[in-house]
């Protein structure tokens, strides 16, 4: 543990789950994991990969339902911020870290983060990282809800007319709750984002016309998801992408793509079909070191 940090403790198990804890500078408790008990929780994480995928088509229907409707619902709020999450690959937000750190994801955008012109969505925050974002965003359906919401009192970008006409926030707690109902499966937000890191890698190899580098590969994604390439590598790209970039020349050549779906794209079939007929991503993670 960093010397700075107070409250320290040392697991007296070498093997143990958690290593090590304390309480950094900003009151934070932190923790250190045994790198066999992160590639584990990892592992599963990144295993139910495929099943996501082939689930998403449940929540893109409904999206679109809830988004057809004129009244401002709090499914139809939901439903806008899960479309955000789904396009954009933006993170879900939490107010913890909008008063710690003045940070914004998607449940805590405030009215001023937004500008809307025509049918174009300009949204500039502070994301998590520290970064300035910046996302343009076309969806017809997202922009309408947006620009009604602009119309209403409060600052939160994201809100709904409960049975009184009071505006309402929505809160992550609630998204992840709406998710696991129309999924049927413990899924949350954050794993939108593993899956569009996944996708977005997996496109980019599939469509290089000559060899991509792994240093390119997570440049691409994290720049796309605001992050660094470390991250990118650690905690979001399918460690079965990653290895593709070794023999990817050869894999290119075999490559044979699905078409597309209503609600899936070429690649997105194309990478669930891959991780189905792939090893276990722990395996791969352990064998990474």
């Amino acid at each position: 543990m960093p010397p700075a940090y107070t409250e320290t403790w040392y697991c007296p198990a070498a093997n143990g789950h958690i290593l090590a804890t304390g309480v950094d500078a900003k009151g934070r408790k932190q923790y250190r994991y045994h790198p066999d008990f992160r590639a584990e929780r990892e592992g599963e994480k990144f295993d139910r990969c495929a099943v996501f995928g082939r689930l998403l088509p449940l929540v893109r229907a409904r999206v679109e339902e809830e988004l057809a409707c004129r009244a401002l619902t709090r499914d139809r709020c939901i439903a806008s911020i899960v479309r955000l999450l789904d396009t954009g690959g933006i993170r879900i937000g939490n107010e913890a870290y909008v008063r710690a750190n003045s940070t914004f994801g998607a449940t805590t955008l405030r009215m001023r983060h937004a500008e809307v012109k025509g049918q174009v969505l300009r949204l500039r925050f502070r994301a998590k990282s520290g970064k300035e974002q910046e996302m343009r965003v076309t969806d017809r359906g997202l922009v309408r809800f947006v620009r009604k919401m602009q119309d209403l009192p409060g600052q939160h970008l994201f809100q709904y007319l409960d049975e009184t006409g009071c505006a309402c926030p929505v809160g992550s707690a609630e998204v992840n709750a709406w998710l696991r109902e129309v999924m049927g499966e413990d899924f949350t937000a954050k794993h939108f984002r593993t899956w569009r890191a996944s996708v977005l890698g997996f496109a980019v190899l599939a469509n290089a016309k000559e060899r991509m580098p792994l240093k390119g590969l997570l440049e691409e994604v994290s720049d796309h998801l605001g992050n660094t390439p470390a991250i990118a590598r650690k905690s979001y790209v399918h460690p079965a992408v990653l290895a593709l970039v070794e023999g990817q020349e050869e894999w290119r050549k075999k490559l044979r793509l699905p078409r597309a779906s209503r609600w899936l794209s070429r690649h997105e079939r194309g990478l669930i079909a891959f991780l189905e007929d792939g090893p276990a991503a722990v395996e791969l993670l352990s064998a990474a070191g």
